[in-house]
């Protein structure tokens, strides 16, 4: 609760160490901050804080004898306070006190000696600082954010992060924090907004963090409104990303090619990227799965086109195989022989064994036999189709080089925006940006495609040609898009002439087919003579997917796709 005394200073100092406060006090002094002392006493520190209003509450949580329930004591009456948490360097873990789980310190300062106390007087000043402007900003909070956050921090399941207990109110407080830090200028001058509204950034690619539309209220004009994409995520997450910005996507996609960073800030746990939208306009901007779904072929391949062309290319001409040693990019790429072989083993120990347990379970309901897994091979039945199992293919090494270069890393169709008005597409989302295998973003694109195309929840049903969920199947929906993927290799990899009745006749797969085919064509001008490394990396991701919360239908889709083109490396078309 907030004091109701009259009597206000700026600081209260929770310590034992007096040399330690007589220097700290004199540095307070000198910089005209106002400042109490007191010993580690819960009724005295309480008593202290109804008395007289403080900003900031600093406290060595080694002078505790229980240092998180008197912190979470404290914070639970005091909310309004700043903690800062100190302690001796290698003694005491102050992360254990900051925020989630905890909600207990929001700031630490692990280096309390004599020689620490002029930065610690420093970064109570900025806190004060900030503080002081903090107020000033009102964040407004669309409903349907509270669902986006919620469902984002229950998706993610990393153990060692300790986000997973993180409340919606103290996800919300981080947001508010760093929003603050964004825009609430700089010491010398007020907040360059008063308001903020938080929305959904719908369409927005899925990761561990969430995208957000941002439209602050600019004091500059009171009627003008401006908006931005807020990337919003754990904090180790976020700061990857916006290195990666730094390192590679300033230096090698132009303007045009992608959003712009105008702001970064963190706290202890999360941090925000702050992305202009294209050409600072927030409407008519749609993600490039919605534009594929809503527009034309023509416009759909024309921006394809640009978006691939070798004569404008700056980051797939970047030769990385000079780099792959020095750069961290074990995930980047599809065969270094560590990664491979662990994504395999979890394939075939996990996602192909969670798969046949899905087939099983429908097969019992249908009272039908659907797959058999037999040896060496996998045989879809109501399709007539027998493939090679792509698990046990791809445990072979791999003997010939692929080429590396600068790619995005995670190309699907959601993390490209497209200008509706100008038709012109940017980049998002750049944490997997980096070195790697130069078809990577090809493919990437195009089984996402597939997706946006035949399997999306947004696709109505008689556009759908996967069923929605895995208590059913939709075979004639399969076998459609088994022809489709038959003609997408005669014609793209046996360069023969597209002659299906079937793929001609269908609006929705000739779409796909040329789209598809559009891309093909412009991996192999960026890297010809390889589409056996092409067909590879294909079957190889396509079986990645198995390990999504996929319907079975999209799963069964993949994996036959991924049997398919795995034939095609073994029976000698690609040599």
């Amino acid at each position: 609760m907030q004091s109701k005394n009259s009597k206000t200073k700026e600081v209260l100092v929770c310590d034992t160490a007096q040399d330690w406060i007589d220097t700290l006090a004199q540095i307070l002094e000198t910089m005209g901050i106002s400042a109490d002392f007191i010993g580690p006493d819960m009724p005295a520190c309480m008593k202290k804080v109804e008395e007289t209003s403080y900003a900031i509450f600093v406290v060595n949580v080694q002078s505790l004898k229980k240092p998180k329930e008197f912190l979470r004591e404290f914070h639970s009456r005091h909310p309004e306070l700043s903690i800062l948490v100190t302690g001796d360097r290698g003694a005491t873990r102050l992360a254990d006190y900051l925020w989630p789980p905890d909600i207990i310190a929001e700031y630490s300062f692990p280096n309390r000696t004599g020689r620490g106390a002029p930065d610690l007087g420093a970064l109570i000043k900025r806190v004060l600082d900030f503080k002081s402007r903090m107020p000033d900003i009102s964040v407004r909070f669309d409903p349907v954010v509270d669902t986006v956050l919620s469902l984002n921090s229950q998706s993610r399941s990393n153990p060692s992060q300790k986000r997973q207990d993180t409340s919606l109110i103290e996800i919300k407080n981080e947001l508010r924090h760093i929003l603050g830090k964004l825009f609430a200028g700089d010491t010398n001058s007020e907040s360059i907004a008063r308001e903020i509204t938080v929305e959904p950034f719908e369409g927005a690619g899925k990761s561990s963090s969430v995208l957000l539309q941002i439209t602050p209220t600019i004091l500059l004009d009171k009627e003008k409104k401006m908006s931005a994409i807020l990337k919003f995520g754990p904090r180790t997450d976020i700061l990857q990303e916006a290195s990666r910005y730094d390192k590679y996507v300033q230096w090698f996609l132009t303007v045009d090619q992608t959003v712009r960073k105008i702001g970064f800030a963190e706290t202890q746990s999360y941090a925000a990227i702050l992305y202009s939208f294209p050409r600072d306009k927030p409407d008519g901007i749609v993600s490039f799965s919605e534009y594929m779904r809503e527009n034309d072929t023509d416009s759909i391949l024309d921006i394809i086109r640009k978006m691939f062309n070798v004569d404008n290319q700056n980051w797939l001409s970047v030769d990385g195989n000079k780099l792959v040693d020095v750069e961290e990019t074990f995930f980047q790429h599809y065969y270094l022989e560590k990664v491979i072989q662990s994504d395999i083993d979890e394939m075939r120990e996990n996602h192909l064994g969670i798969l046949k347990s899905q087939i099983n379970k429908l097969e019992k309901s249908l009272k039908e036999d659907i797959v058999e897994f037999a040896g060496e091979n996998v045989v879809i039945k109501p399709l007539s189709l027998s493939i090679p199992n792509p698990v046990t293919f791809l445990e072979r090494p791999l003997a010939e080089q692929v080429k590396m270069t600068v790619i995005h890393g995670d190309l699907h169709a959601e993390n490209i925006l497209i200008d509706d008005d100008s038709g012109r597409y940017f980049f998002i989302d750049f944490f997997y940006t980096g070195i790697g295998d130069i078809y990577r973003d090809f493919i990437e694109l195009e089984i996402s495609t597939r997706y946006d195309l035949f399997s999306s929840r947004r696709l109505s049903d008689a556009k759908r040609l996967t069923a929605k969920d895995s208590q059913t199947t939709n075979m004639e929906g399969l076998k459609k898009l088994l022809r489709l993927e038959k003609s997408l290799i005669d014609v793209t990899i046996r360069d023969k002439d597209l002659k299906d009745p079937l793929i001609l006749d269908d609006p929705d797969l000739c779409k796909a087919h040329k789209i598809i085919s559009e891309i093909r064509k412009h991996a192999f001008m960026n890297y010809p003579d390889k589409k056996y490394l092409y067909c590879l990396g294909l079957s190889y991701s396509l079986l990645r997917g198995l390990k999504y919360f996929y319907p079975l239908d999209v799963k069964l889709y993949r994996l036959f796709t991924s049997g398919l083109y795995v034939r095609l490396c073994t029976d000698g078309t690609l040599g």
